[in-house]
């Protein structure tokens, strides 16, 4: 090799792979153009080294179990536009942020089994959870904030709420509107007791038999 020729120059006169290889790097042989099938399998470590792309893995004609693209440092995001399913990549020992951050829906490592308080911990958001068909009262009982307005950001409704626990007077000190709330289920009663006053349970659409069994008179209505 010490006639000055170029690693292309070579390739052009039919010197293949195995002519090459003893001096020249991997990287350089894939980077002239030859391909993975003729190159061969790779080991883990030039797999490591090299790092293409899984789908010319699969093109190559030669098999990568998925324990080996694990070993050789391949990302869950990689492993997911691979298909790779959520049950498989934490059977091959991918936690569940880094399948959080690979792109997998919270829904999918519901589905594969994973317990809430570990999806939880791997930082999705509120609005991911309740995609994901997880309740308010099920995110409370593994340490979510137990604040209204967490679950307000995170598209959750009055009722939903309601049914978890909240009471009238927090769920609009998280800016719950008095129609939601009446939605939800509380009578006029119950907002009038938080603060409302009668426009704010005329506008929320509360009847005048509501608003009488509230309290009110029919001169003040």
């Amino acid at each position: 090799m010490d006639a000055g020729y170029t690693l292309g120059q070579f390739r052009q006169a039919g010197y293949g792979v195995t002519d090459l290889r003893d001096f020249f790097a991997l990287k350089e042989l894939i980077d002239a153009g030859f391909g993975l099938n003729e190159i061969g399998k790779l080991s883990v470590d030039e797999l490591r080294d090299v790092h293409p792309p899984i789908a010319d893995l699969w093109n190559s004609g030669h098999y990568y179990p998925a324990v080996v693209l694990r070993e050789a440092g391949y990302s869950a995001e990689e492993m997911r536009k691979a298909c790779y399913s959520a049950k498989t990549m934490l059977e091959l020992g991918y936690n569940a942020r880094e399948l959080r951050i690979g792109g997998y829906p919270a829904w999918d490592l519901k589905r594969a089994g994973l317990p809430l308080g570990e999806i939880v911990d791997a930082g999705y958001t509120a609005i991911e959870l309740r995609e994901a068909g997880y309740t308010v009262k099920e995110l409370r009982e593994v340490g979510c904030p137990d604040t209204p307005l967490y679950y307000r950001n995170g598209g959750y409704s009055a009722r939903e709420l309601r049914d978890a626990g909240y009471s009238a007077r927090e769920l609009r000190g998280a800016g719950y509107s008095a129609r939601e709330l009446r939605g939800a289920g509380y009578s006029a009663w119950a907002l009038k007791d938080i603060g409302y006053v009668l426009s704010d349970l005329s506008d929320a659409g509360y009847s005048a038999k509501d608003l009488r069994d509230a309290g009110y008179s029919a001169k003040v209505l």
